[in-house]
């Protein structure tokens, strides 16, 4: 009986495990299709954590080809423990580590239990493929055809990976051709010695990464790539060079250009033609002043002297980029402007629009005769001889602004009378139509809400003063930032924009009149004069109230 018992454990295989024993290792099958290019003799490693990712403990498997003319690779793997993790190397070293389709890094493949079939993979392209030691380099010739705007007289220069780069150019290893005609067509010509594919590479037009290739658009291109050995000459074609170097012998090229301007612009502005001529310094950039042509357009002129192209460049209208030109909506340029090369006549622009505009320092000093030369400012110039009233008379009032402040100047005869200067925000509800009540009162009415006034008795200190409502009036003269005050001609005064409530494009209406004095509580002064000018009524006198319906306006910047 125990005879047919140990028959049977040894047909059944349920024999139990003697102690200690340990499982078997799994073992996996994997096959790898291989991209066209991989060398027939060229050995392919599989690295992963079944060999802590050394390269000296991974299995490798020569390159095979079935029976369709596929290459392959195969490996059987002694798997302790799963997930196994892995790539596929042409050869030794990361730098031949397999990329997918379009040359970029994938991430590790992934097994994740013990597989009852044979794993099949493929590679898409290697990132390089190692050429025995034994073996000479390939000789690659390369033709490329070359910008119309190459100098005959320029060095083109191949550098790429072959020559390790940009230490090509320092080292002489880079390769470099001559300018060629090909039926007026230009081109250079490459004989490469590659010990590795892919070969990757760009043209220069200089020893320098500033004179490189770029796509027609002027935009940065990726490197052109060769992934195997070429069998024949490979043609390529430059669209553009970034730059274009000039020679020390040879003298910088003037460029003249005219560049319209927008209407805005202030005539006493100075134009800053900003760029790669002057390292795109300010201190080095030519300038323009303002100039209006027989049409009343007003331009800019300059002669530059470039030393290479393309010359990029913007214009702005002052020394700073907050001041740069931009589209006519006012969103930033699509780039600079560029001239490719030398131009053989004027260059003419448009200026759509600033980005900003300086606004000169305003001075209060009593000299009304700057103000014209101020970027913005509305002025109402009045006859001095069409007031109601003999010996008082407004003459000339002007608003100005800059970032800050809210500025005020008066020129007025004002002989046993007052002078009122009336502001209206549009779009503020507070305030009044009617000046007929509390301090200052007058009778005076407006088609639309006033909100504050400045006044002054003659020529005494001027006093601010705000309009709350119908009833309320206070004074905010202590808030009056500068006042310049000159007996028998008028003031400036200075008043800051937040004081007011004011901010850049708000719109304001100003009215100035010569006002009489306070009479009985019943009986108010009006207005003899004003500006800008006002229609009386008929048989209008002193107490007769005066509606104001003509403002000058003026827009905050």
């Amino acid at each position: 009986m125990l005879i047919l018992l140990s028959i049977v454990f040894a047909l059944t295989g349920c024999l139990p495990k003697t102690a200690g024993q340990e499982p078997p290792v799994p073992v996996v099958s994997i096959k790898a299709y291989l991209p066209e290019n991989t060398p027939d003799d060229a050995t392919i490693y599989i690295i992963g954590n079944y060999c802590n990712w050394d390269f000296g403990g991974a299995k490798t498997s020569d390159v095979q080809t079935d029976d369709e003319g596929k290459k392959y690779a195969e490996f059987e793997l002694q798997v302790a423990e799963f997930p196994l993790e892995y790539k596929y190397t042409v050869g030794p070293d990361w730098d031949y580590v397999e990329k997918d389709a379009e040359g970029n890094e994938i991430g590790d493949r992934v097994i994740e239990s013990a597989p009852e079939e044979v794993v099949i993979d493929t590679v898409a392209s290697w990132a390089a493929i190692p050429t025995p030691p034994s073996e000479e380099p390939t000789i690659v010739n390369i033709k490329a055809y070359l910008p119309e705007n190459t100098p005959d007289d320029a060095t083109i220069y191949i550098i790429g990976n072959y020559c390790d780069w940009q230490n090509g150019w320092a080292s002489g290893d880079a390769a470099t051709s001559e300018v060629k005609k090909d039926n007026g067509k230009k081109y250079a010509e490459f004989e490469l010695q590659v010990a590795e594919f892919p070969l990757q590479y760009k043209y220069t037009v200089g020893p320098d990464w500033k004179y490189v290739e770029k796509d027609a658009d002027g935009n940065e291109i990726g490197d052109r790539v060769i992934e195997s050995a070429p069998e024949e000459v490979v043609i390529d074609t430059v669209a553009k060079w970034a730059a274009i170097p000039t020679p020390p012998s040879e003298e910088p090229t003037i460029v003249n250009i005219k560049a319209y301007l927008p209407e805005n612009t202030p005539d006493g502005a100075t134009i800053y033609i900003i760029g790669s001529y002057c390292g795109r310094e300010f201190d080095n950039a030519a300038t323009s002043e303002v100039k209006v042509d027989t049409e009343n357009k007003k331009y800019a002129e300059f002669e530059l002297q470039a030393t290479e192209f393309p010359l990029e460049y913007k214009y702005t209208v002052g020394p700073d980029w907050k001041y740069v030109e931009v589209k006519a909506d006012g969103n930033d340029l699509d780039g600079n402007r560029k001239i490719d090369s030398a131009p053989e006549e004027v260059v003419i622009d448009t200026v759509a629009k600033w980005a900003a505009i300086p606004i000169p320092p305003i001075i209060i000093d009593g000299d009304f005769s700057d103000w014209e030369s101020y970027a913005y400012t509305t002025i109402v110039d009045d006859p001095d001889d069409d007031s109601k009233w003999e010996q008082s008379d407004v003459n000339w009032l002007g608003v100005a602004a800059d970032e800050e402040f809210l500025y005020i100047g008066a020129q007025y005869k004002a002989s046993i009378n007052g002078f009122i200067v009336y502001i209206s925000i549009e779009g503020n509800n507070t305030g009044s139509t009617d000046m007929e009540f509390g301090a200052w009162s007058r009778a005076i009415k407006f088609d639309r809400n006033v909100q504050y006034f400045v006044a002054t008795w003659e020529y005494q200190d001027p006093q601010l003063w705000q309009v709350e409502d119908t009833q309320t009036k206070t004074e905010k003269s202590s808030l009056i930032s500068n006042k310049y005050i000159e007996q028998n001609e008028g003031y400036e005064i200075k008043i800051p924009l937040s004081v007011l409530g004011l901010k850049s494009g708000n719109k304001i209406y100003f009215v100035g009149c010569i006002v009489g004095g306070d009479v009985e509580e019943d009986d108010k002064a009006s207005s003899g004069d004003t500006a800008p000018d006002n229609v009386y009524p008929e048989n209008w006198n002193w107490n007769v109230d005066l509606n104001i319906t003509n403002m000058a306006e003026f827009v905050i910047p």
